[in-house]
């Protein structure tokens, strides 16, 4: 067996070893040998030995951790973690830095106080010291640190060549220059073979070790270059063509310039008062990647860019969208953002990464439910991450955009854009572009919104129609209902009873309802449901409540009860409706319109109700026949004088209205009977009605006196001199005076 990985993985020490001021390494000398085996164990570690062929064999039996065996890194590393728990009382900060800063049998740690990098220091000499193991091999970036140490016990820093890199330490596989403090890379170009095979190519390729990504636009390139060797399907030691060869050559040209660069370890000031990660992501046809930095703010006002670290990845064989390659850089970054935080342990005051893709961005806003497969599983990914605010940069100032395309070597050593981050952020405040909000037409990738809505459409449904009367549709569904409930019931639950209940029967008429209303108001349900306006129904305040559409009203407050307060919406055209209403009016004993519209009000609100009642009212067989048509006496002919032409008010008509009662003027004022006497002109053409002043008189009820009757129409002699004839609106009122001398008739016929 192998064994489980007990340490920190390679990236999140160097990712420590990066963010203190001072740092120290170290390494355990012969660390396997310094491992006891349990004893039950010992004879499985037997081996022949001899030093000469003349020698016979020996058996030796190991004791410690054998190099080679496949358990020996884990026994090794198990043994170092024991030692570290066994000793944590005494030297707690030296545990520490054994959990979380040892890879195998190397030490990177530090510290941004002196005096604590110094604590650091003598408390794992003390810790390792107590399991019998030995440090050697020191190196700090301060030689101040290193001063307990004898030349022998330091790391002895090195020369390579003519290649201008002096006092060069590796750790870890870096190169790094403890005086300056600063990483390096150095490439080993090998010598120009005539026809490089495949082979020779990808082992070339991969003495490249760079784990933080630091310069990933030039092994980008070299990634691309694998792929082709793969697409072209040669054999290992098959010859690179043209192309291809055209391609190596142009690497190896430019890797020497790799030297030229030069990267500060430490990307953590300090002096900065807040610090913040920002990370950027891009795709291309052949690639894509993810680069993150730490943003320092300066008391001063200064803000600076460290680039921490990055990754690349070659874009898959088989066609994949931009926008799909955008979305697995988005991805790559969260995964990259989520390491760095997690091995620089820090409390940063914002975490943004950006990306140039509107479409990622675009995704990243809406519900998952609303993307497709593959795009739903690597948002809801990218998203988990609560804390992490997403933004849109430009390509030009998107450094991630180097990644993705590649980069030669000489560029990127002069690449201010890859090493210091975007302009804009070099500043405290900054100004962000805001992306262009992409329609759902314009954003792929989205599922097709399918609405599960209850629409029930009549030929589907003939019960509905079916019949006329209301009251039997709503029973046969009731019937229709308790059968489907009690399939799915235990038999000893079932409802068996041979009535309906009233329960069964409120239940059927929603369905009823509910299935007219979906019917009938559609688009108004889906204005509801989308929070839009709708002109219909809006003066009624329309909610759904189970489904079924109800009316809003000014009633909430009140204590009637539900039904009442929030009717049911009907509308006036369906045969359903008109059912309801006829059953209603029957129920009623053939009550009238105004009636029917009260008790149906009762518990539902029908759209244009009295028009639509009237209409069903008039179809009503009982109530037709109930009401025999009245047979209307004909008017007479109109006299003569009424339709002859003559002058103005020479045909005068004579009317009285009353009696009123008047008070008689004297002493003893008592009430005594007055009367309205009237004016009209008969004659075509004439016009005017003139009223009398009251006169007081006693009279009977069909007898007028002839005072009153003499003096109005002497009056309208007086003022209208051509008037001849005077007609009362009553003959036989006329002929009933006390006097026969003083009959109206004889002084209306008079000449003047």
């Amino acid at each position: 067996m192998v064994g489980a990985t007990v340490q920190s993985d390679l990236l999140s020490i160097i990712l420590r070893f990066r963010k203190f001021r001072y740092v120290l390494g170290a390494d355990v000398s012969k660390m396997y040998r310094q491992m006891l085996i349990d004893p039950a164990f010992t004879p499985l570690q037997r081996i022949f030995w001899r030093k000469s062929p003349q020698d016979p064999l020996r058996v030796l039996e190991l004791s410690t951790v054998t190099y080679g065996t496949a358990a020996a890194p884990f026994l090794a590393t198990q043994a170092l973690l024991q030692l570290a728990r066994d000793e944590r009382h005494r030297f707690p900060l030296a545990a520490m830095i054994v959990e979380r800063n040892f890879y195998i049998d190397d030490a990177l740690f530090g510290s941004d106080d002196y005096v604590e990098a110094c604590e650091l220091r003598d408390q794992l000499i003390g810790l390792l010291k107590s399991g019998g193991m030995h440090l050697h091999k020191w190196s700090s970036n301060d030689n101040s640190l290193l001063d307990p140490f004898p030349n022998e016990g330091r790391e002895r820093c090195v020369s390579l060549g003519d290649s201008g890199i002096n006092d060069i330490i590796k750790t870890l596989g870096l190169m790094w220059n403890p005086s300056t403090d600063e990483f390096l890379f150095r490439s080993q170009s090998p010598e120009k073979i005539k026809g490089p095979t495949k082979r020779q190519v990808l082992s070339e390729i991969a003495k490249i070790f760079d784990p933080l990504g630091l310069i990933s636009p030039v092994v980008v390139v070299a990634k691309i270059l694998m792929q082709n060797l793969w697409i072209c399907k040669l054999k290992w030691d098959d010859p690179l063509d043209d192309g291809l060869l055209y391609q190596w050559e142009s690497f190896l040209t430019s890797l020497p310039s790799c030297e030229q660069i030069r990267i500060p370890r430490q990307v953590i000031s300090s002096e900065a008062i807040h610090y913040e990660l920002h990370g950027f992501a891009d795709a291309s046809q052949k690639a894509y990647g993810a680069c993150v930095y730490v943003r320092s703010i300066f008391p001063d006002g200064r803000a600076s860019l460290r680039l921490v670290s990055a990754k690349s990845k070659i874009a898959p064989i088989t066609p994949v969208t931009i926008p799909r390659k955008e979305l697995l850089a988005a991805r790559l970054l969260t995964r990259l953002n989520s390491k760095v935080e997690e091995a620089l342990e820090m409390n940063f005051t914002s975490t943004i990464l950006w990306s140039d893709s509107q479409v990622v961005l675009a995704w990243l806003r809406k519900p998952l439910d609303s993307l497709q497969v593959f795009v739903r599983h690597r948002v809801a990914e990218i998203t988990s991450h609560k804390h992490i605010v997403w933004k849109y940069v430009r390509t030009d100032q998107n450094p991630a955009d180097s990644v993705s395309r590649g980069q030669a070597a000489k560029e990127l050593a002069e690449n201010d854009l890859w090493w210091n981050g975007p302009h804009f952020l070099r500043t405290v405040d900054y100004q962000e572009e805001e992306p262009i909000t992409l329609t759902d037409v314009e954003i792929p990738e989205l599922r097709v919104q399918l609405a599960a809505l209850p629409v029930m459409n009549y030929e589907e449904f003939p019960l509905l129609t079916k019949y006329s009367s209301f009251r039997k549709t709503q029973r046969i569904l009731a019937y229709l209902l308790r059968f489907t409930s009690n399939t799915r019931k235990k038999k000893e639950d079932r409802l068996l009873s041979a009535y309906l209940t009233l329960p069964e029967l409120r239940t059927a008429l929603h369905c009823i309802v509910r299935a007219v209303q979906h019917q009938e108001f559609s688009k108004e349900i889906d204005c509801i449901r989308s929070g839009e306006f709708n002109h219909r129904l809006n003066n009624l305040k329309p909610f759904l409540h189970n489904d079924l559409l109800r009316v809003g009203g000014r009633l909430r407050h009140s204590d009637l009860p539900f039904e009442v307060k929030h009717q049911l919406i009907l509308p006036d055209k369906s045969p359903i409706v008109c059912g309801l209403i006829a059953d209603i009016h029957r129920e009623n004993l053939h009550t009238g319109c105004s009636s029917v519209q009260y008790l149906l009000r009762q518990q539902f609100w029908l759209i244009n109700a009295r028009s639509t009642i009237r209409k069903v009212l008039r179809g009503c067989v009982t109530c037709f026949r109930m009401k025999p048509t009245t047979i209307d006496q004909q008017m007479g002919d109109l006299p003569s004088y009424r339709v002859t032409s003559a002058p103005a008010f020479e045909r005068v008509g004579l009317d009285f209205a009353g009696p009123i009662y008047v008070k008689q003027p004297g002493r003893k004022a008592t009430s005594i009977k007055g009367y309205i006497c009237g004016h009209e002109g008969h004659a075509s053409g004439s016009s005017g009605r003139f009223v009398s002043r009251f006169i007081p008189g006693h009279i009977s009820v069909l007898r007028i006196p002839a005072r009153l009757s003499e003096g109005s129409v002497q009056r309208q002699r007086n003022k209208f001199h051509r008037c001849k004839i005077s007609f009362a609106g009553s003959v036989s009122t006329l002929q009933g005076g006390s006097h026969p001398e003083q009959d109206l008739r004889v002084l209306s016929s008079e000449a003047d």
